[in-house]
């Protein structure tokens, strides 16, 4: 027992120890009078970036550091800011001007970072330049010629198609599954994967779900998302996981048994399991995404494209491949347009509705 009290203790020594310096490294951050001032994400929304006197706004027109919190998402601000860092660090060694940027210098900072990023990341660090010249009340117009001209050539280069994440499909998940033991951590675990592959959720989703936002029905269990990428506005989308034919592999009931062999009333559903012990937080998104990882690894499958939005392409690929109708698809995934939904197709069955195969060849 003692062996037992003195580990746990070393651990939350730990734990302790790693939460000071995060906080150290967010306060020297955040009072950094250098060009990344303000940017610092500490639970707070990224504040305005340092603006140069004359271009400082009238103290009237500058927007609220809590309107913009409240006008995008934390993940969104999470990446304008670390986009926005990036740009300032190129035009310091380049000595170039962040802001007010050219459109000729943000054409030579996507050339110089095609080098090592996607087409994806060049457009989306675009929007990022874009917006905070928007937030500062300084115009930049992110269509100018060069610029649009240089990242058309860009994407013509490097090709746009997105290499994207590969499914979990149901015989990747009941692999998975036969190796996950009965202990608390499983528990969690079995009903992590399950709840994730049949209702198609993000890792947002599945680390915000509250024991309130169950609704249990005979035939189901309706789980009330309040907010998602989908819905900014937290408008609240419902998502219905219907009861498997199989004990093993049923969503419902093993979302059951977490929730009573926890004794899990209220509050977040997916927690920290450390030492056979359950903790009072949840799970973050790269816990989520570390277990999906995990469990699939442990099953023998190649994890260089898994990650936790597998369980939401897997779910995609296995409902159409047996025959479900796409808009019900849609609907379960809560997107708006159906190319999107058909977009995360992988399956295989593709090739059986080729018409090259009606050729006589």
């Amino acid at each position: 027992m003692g062996k037992h009290s003195r580990s746990r203790r070393r651990l939350a020594s730990l734990i302790a120890a790693l939460e000071r310096a995060i906080r150290r490294i967010e306060r020297r951050i955040a009072s950094d009078n250098g060009p990344y001032r303000g940017l610092a994400m500490n639970g707070k929304p990224p504040a305005f970036p340092a603006l140069p006197a004359p271009l400082l706004l009238d103290e009237r027109s500058r927007p609220k550091p809590e309107d913009v919190a409240g006008a995008y998402a934390r993940n969104t601000r999470r990446a304008y800011a670390a986009d926005w860092r990036d740009w300032q660090r190129w035009c310091d060694y380049e000595r170039r001007s962040a802001l007010p940027a050219h459109p000729h210098d943000v054409a030579d900072y996507l050339k110089a970072l095609a080098l090592r990023a996607k087409v994806a990341t060049l457009r989306r660090r675009v929007a990022a330049i874009h917006k905070m010249h928007e937030l500062a009340g300084v115009t930049f117009d992110s269509h100018a010629p060069a610029l649009a001209l240089a990242l058309q050539r860009l994407a013509r280069e490097k090709g746009s198609a997105p290499e994207g994440k590969g499914p979990l499909t149901t015989v990747d998940l009941v692999a998975m599954l036969k190796l996950v033991q009965p202990d608390l951590a499983g528990l969690r675990d079995r009903a992590l994967l399950l709840v994730g592959f049949a209702g198609a959720f993000r890792r947002s989703e599945l680390s915000a779900i509250n024991v309130e936002d169950l609704d249990w029905k005979r035939d189901a269990v309706i789980v009330q998302i309040r907010r998602s990428k989908g819905d900014q506005a937290g408008a609240g989308q419902p998502v219905p996981i219907v009861y498997g034919k199989r004990n093993s592999t049923c969503p419902v009931r093993a979302l059951k048994r977490w929730l009573a062999a926890t004794g899990t009333k209220r509050g977040a559903v997916f927690r920290p399991v450390i030492h056979n012990r359950v903790w009072p937080s949840r799970l973050s998104d790269a816990a989520i995404n570390a277990i999906v990882r995990r469990r699939a690894r442990r099953a023998g499958i190649d994890v260089s494209r898994i990650a936790a939005h597998s369980l939401r392409i897997g779910h995609v690929t296995e409902a159409l491949a047996n025959g479900a109708d796409p808009l019900k698809v849609q609907k379960q995934l809560r997107h708006r347009k159906l190319d999107t939904t058909l977009g995360y197709n992988r399956s295989a069955d593709l090739i059986k509705g080729s018409s090259s195969g009606g050729l006589g060849l």
